[in-house]
């Protein structure tokens, strides 16, 4: 099983080669590309004319490539209504389609677009199914024409009030299954953010058995419950060892995809941010060893 972390060009404040050169040294092979700059922060290169993008996205794929890493999935931009609309715009469609685009020059079958969220706890939840339904649903043309599969995430969304993280219109196992099956098209998969599923009490591993074939895409990260820390696996509450037997149960056939917020260890240097992916690759080799088994 390949494992892989996310990231992006400059990404982070570390030489660009150095940090392709010591991801593959680390061990990694696979590498999950941000398309977004950050919380509603566009790649400015979608502003440019058509061939300036498309070279870029080539460009990208060959440094990858010659560092030895394949590109195994790619983040839409986030929030899916960047323009704050309930609804999917046309404005915000024709720009997902470019990163539909982008995701297939970049060498990858899979795109994960998070769920418009508009739901707190069970209020609104049925307003956003109608929302992601109808979003969701304008992307298929698009990802047949470049052979590409859109993956639904699992979410949260804060709650105010009781200030926790809570349920919002796609949270649980049931709410993912109820999403890909409702879209009505082949070109829609899961992915599974076991950091998000542990926040809100729901366990990681029942939600590998309950999505079954429909799970295609991970986002592996650990944390106490509490916040979305996007940890490595260990330093959190999450249990792994029935992860991996769920993995194994399923047939998962995926990648080991790790999801992680590095940009903590930078602070304290840049040994320290290769020895934060140096732990998160030897404890996600550990476990895909138990899955192999």
């Amino acid at each position: 099983m390949i494992i892989s972390i996310n990231g992006a060009i400059n990404k982070y404040d570390v030489p660009e080669d150095l940090y392709l050169k010591k991801i593959k040294e680390i061990g990694f092979d696979g590498f999950d590309y941000s398309l977004h700059l950050g919380w509603r922060k566009i790649n400015p290169v979608f502003n440019e004319n058509r061939n300036v993008w498309l070279n870029y996205f080539k460009d990208v794929k060959k440094k990858l490539n010659d560092n030895g890493l394949e590109t195994l999935q790619t983040h839409a931009t986030y929030p899916t209504n960047i323009d704050g609309e309930d609804f999917l715009s046309d404005k915000c469609l024709d720009h997902f389609k470019k990163e539909i685009e982008a995701t297939k020059l970049l060498g990858s079958k899979y795109i994960v677009i998070h769920p418009i969220n508009h739901a707190n706890l069970h209020v609104k939840k049925e307003f956003d199914y109608e929302v992601n339904m109808d979003m969701y649903r304008k992307f298929d043309d698009t990802l047949k024409e470049f052979d590409v599969y859109a993956c639904v995430e699992n979410m949260w969304q804060t709650d105010n009030l009781r200030k926790r993280l809570c349920d919002t219109g796609c949270s649980s196992p049931q709410d993912m299954i109820k999403y890909v099956d409702g879209i009505g098209s082949d070109r829609f998969v899961a992915c599974l953010d076991t950091g998000h599923m542990h926040d809100l009490s729901y366990s990681p591993a029942e939600a590998v058995r309950l999505l079954g074939n429909r799970l295609k895409v991970l986002h592996v990260n650990d944390n106490f419950g509490i916040t979305d820390d996007h940890t490595p696996i260990g330093i959190g509450s999450i249990d792994w060892d029935d992860f991996a037997l769920a993995l194994k149960e399923t047939n998962y056939d995926g990648a080991f995809s790790m999801e992680l917020n590095a940009n903590r260890a930078l602070k304290y240097g840049i040994d320290a941010f290769f020895a934060f992916h140096e732990y998160a690759f030897k404890s996600a080799k550990a476990l895909v060893e138990k899955i192999e088994k």
